[in-house]
């Protein structure tokens, strides 16, 4: 009986050792495995067969706990009459470890072929297997390059399984030319489906000439459960189509002229700028959209146009997309006997040509250099660049770690809504100096500065300080040298110049109170200027100050809402605090209230003083990032007047104050953005903007409370800008 038992054992190892690929059936092994299973490891929703064991005889499968030991029973089997048994790993068998024993020994089954059957050395592992099926894109085209997508297969826990694809609406035929006939194991005529034998991997699937519409990809595991689907939609794309955002494109010379190209049905394009025998210039540019927006818009340098190479001229507006200059050439080229800025292109209208595909498709043609056939035409009209006029600002210190720290055009203009950049000509020491230049043609010559090493050729832009004397010359220092941010507005043509006016005190040899001069000038030493043109405007730095209360003494009751104002020189927008500290033995308090500097200069703090003695004694300080600004007054508390919680720091009698919101603009001013609104007909009107009411109170932020729109104020920024250029003149 012994003998006999040994050999059945043996013929059931030896069984073990197959996997049946047909009907999606496995055997049990503890070795290795057709398929490249991992050895011990099966996986859920597999069919397993497992023979040569005894017939006609009950077996059970149960798990194996932590310590390896046989544990609780999963499911019962029995074998037929020639020693075989088929069970699926589903239900209670779809994830764990197990071992076959006999039922009624409870004797372990010897998987592992080395005559010692234990649950440690003879368990079998199952485990679910994910899936993953998915497309690169969520269309594809029917024709061309855009018919051709990118589809993975994989599976973190298996590398080597077949799987089973359908889409409702495709047959056999239509997926088997999609995936490629290489990839295609055998197909399932009557049900429309495909087998992929080993098809863990990367595809690039094809659907040229398919029907258009939507398709999911059910993808199915065929010999375990897992599975996955993903819809892809088909479009035509037999028509593709190349045209321009905008059939006029303006742009003075010098700058850099963008020009949106729109794709339909395709990624690429060739766009040609300029026409030999009418412009005597052309530059031709395969694009190619990288984001699939639609859309590709090339930036070309009017400045550098002829005067550099190709790729240095264009450059894609967004990294994703590209732009390769294939050919640059008329009676205006001569890269190599020319010099950036010697010689820029006229002001005059240019011809813009687009056709949909590549360098090597029939739309370029390579002999000539030039579009073969253009499917869309537009025109880039240059005009003559002008010099306009330089404005100085100022901006609280803060702002240069903050505010104007990577700063664009738009911050710049919210600045000036809320009141934290102000017209001026007058700037506190250690705030921020912004120099506002309008100018045009300006933006291709800062692009190409790299390229061309045009630093102080095209133009000199530098601050100036008043002579020593009558007969000695003006110092002055390049706002290069000066650690200066340029800010670039280039919709509007306008740049602005950041500074830390103790940078500018630094290079001179500064007093309290000295006048300097923003100069800008485009000189004659490129074809952008005829003559050496200036703009200038000047300014004065004076040592910060502030006054409290007229220098008064000070009066609060013993109430909240108690205000104290004052005037100060530093920039609108600036945090300050009021200390105010008693100064009587017996009633010690220390109220510090904070503000911030109003458009006009003045500030108030707003202090609760209901739980202090009247008849107590203090001294208030305003401060500036703790440093004292101004000189310390002394005040007084007193009892309340009435029941009003409110209350306002009073003056010794027969003194001038002023009211909260500071003096009115007859007496200071008018602020920086009360020149004027724009109205849609072109046209000015008086009316001033809103100002802080308080005088004292947080400037308003863009969404919160009255101000103008980021428009309105870049409207009446450029309005603020010709006023100051009108009075100049």
């Amino acid at each position: 009986m012994t003998d006999t038992n040994t050999k059945i054992r043996s013929l059931f190892l030896t069984a073990l050792m197959v996997f049946s690929v047909f009907a999606g059936t496995v055997a049990l092994t503890g070795g290795a495995a057709a398929a490249n299973l991992s050895p011990g490891t099966f996986y859920s929703g597999q069919e397993v067969t497992v023979d040569n064991l005894q017939s006609n005889t009950d077996y059970q499968v149960r798990t194996v706990d932590d310590d390896d030991n046989v544990d609780s029973l999963r499911r019962a089997v029995s074998t037929d009459g020639n020693g075989e048994v088929t069970f699926e790993l589903d239900g209670r068998l779809s994830e764990g470890n197990f071992v076959l024993v006999e039922a009624d020994t409870q004797d372990v089954v010897d998987l592992d072929g080395d005559n010692t059957a234990t649950a440690a050395d003879d368990q079998f592992e199952v485990i679910p297997q994910d899936l993953t099926a998915e497309f690169d894109d969520d269309t594809a085209g029917t024709s061309g390059d855009s018919a051709d997508v990118d589809y993975e297969i994989s599976s973190d826990v298996r590398n080597s399984y077949s799987v089973n694809v359908s889409a409702e609406g495709l047959d056999a035929d239509e997926l088997e030319s999609i995936f490629g006939a290489s990839n295609v194991n055998r197909t399932f005529e009557d049900d429309d489906t495909i087998e992929i034998a080993d098809a863990e991997g990367d595809y690039t699937l094809d659907f040229t000439d398919v029907d258009t519409g939507n398709y999911t990809f059910e993808v199915n595991v065929t010999d375990a459960d897992a599975s996955d689907a993903d819809t892809i939609e088909v479009v035509n794309t037999d028509d593709e189509n190349a045209g321009f955002a905008q059939s006029v494109t303006e742009e003075q010379r010098g700058d850099v002229a963008e020009v949106t190209v729109q794709l339909e049905n395709t990624d690429t394009a060739i766009v040609q700028i300029g026409d030999e025998d009418n412009d005597g210039y052309y530059l031709t540019t395969e694009v190619e959209d990288g984001n699939d927006d639609g859309e590709v818009t090339v930036e070309f340098n009017t400045f550098l146009a002829g005067a550099a190479a190709g790729d240095q001229v264009v450059s894609p507006a967004d990294d994703d997309d590209s732009v390769d200059a294939l050919s640059q050439g008329g009676d205006f080229t001569d890269v190599s006997n020319k010099t950036a800025g010697d010689d820029i292109l006229a002001a005059t209208d240019y011809d813009i040509l687009a056709a949909a595909g590549s360098q090597s498709s029939d739309a370029y043609n390579s002999t000539t250099g030039t579009i073969e056939d253009e499917q869309s035409f537009a025109t880039l009209s240059l005009t003559e660049r002008s010099t306009d006029g330089l404005q100085v600002w100022t901006a609280p210190e803060s702002s240069l770690n903050n505010d104007l720290s990577d700063a664009d055009a738009a911050d710049v203009y919210s600045l000036v809504e809320s009141n934290n950049l102000t017209q001026t000509d007058t700037i506190a020491q250690d705030d921020v100096a912004v120099i506002q230049v309008q100018a045009s043609g300006l933006e291709g010559a800062v692009e190409a500065d790299s390229y061309a090493n045009l630093s102080g050729t095209a133009f000199e832009h530098k601050i100036e300080a008043a002579a020593a004397n009558p007969n000695s010359d003006s110092a002055s220092a390049s706002v290069a040298s000066l650690s200066s941010d340029v800010i670039y507005d280039e919709a509007n043509d306008t740049h602005f110049v950041v500074i830390d006016s103790q940078d500018i005190t630094d290079e001179f040899n500064h007093d309290d109170g000295d006048e300097y001069e923003a100069n800008f000038t485009m000189l004659d030493e490129t074809d952008l200027s005829e003559d050496d043109v200036e703009v200038n405007d000047t300014f004065t730095i004076e040592d910060r100050d502030a006054t409290l209360n007229n220098d008064e003494d000070i009066t609060v009751e013993a109430a909240d809402g108690q205000e104290v104002s004052g005037t100060t020189n530093v920039a609108p927008g600036t945090e300050l605090t009021i200390r105010m500290r008693s100064t009587t033995s017996g009633s010690p308090f220390l109220v510090q209230p904070s503000t911030y500097v109003g458009a006009n200069g003045s500030y108030t703090a707003t202090a609760d003083f209901s739980d202090y003695s009247p008849g107590a004694n203090f001294t208030a300080q305003t401060k500036l990032s703790g440093d004292n600004l101004g000189d310390e007054v002394d005040g007084s508390i007193v009892e309340q007047v009435n029941d009003s919680d409110n209350g306002t720091a009073t003056p010794t009698p027969g003194t001038e104050t002023e009211t909260a919101g500071g003096p009115t603009e007859t007496e200071t001013g008018a602020s920086p953005t009360d020149s004027g609104t724009m109205t849609d007909s072109g046209t000015m009107t008086d009316s001033e903007s809103p100002t802080d009411g308080t005088g004292g109170t947080e400037a308003t932020t863009e969404g919160d409370g009255p101000g103008f729109t980021a428009i309105i104020a870049l409207v009446a920024l450029v309005a603020a800008a010709l006023l100051a250029v009108r009075r100049d003149n």
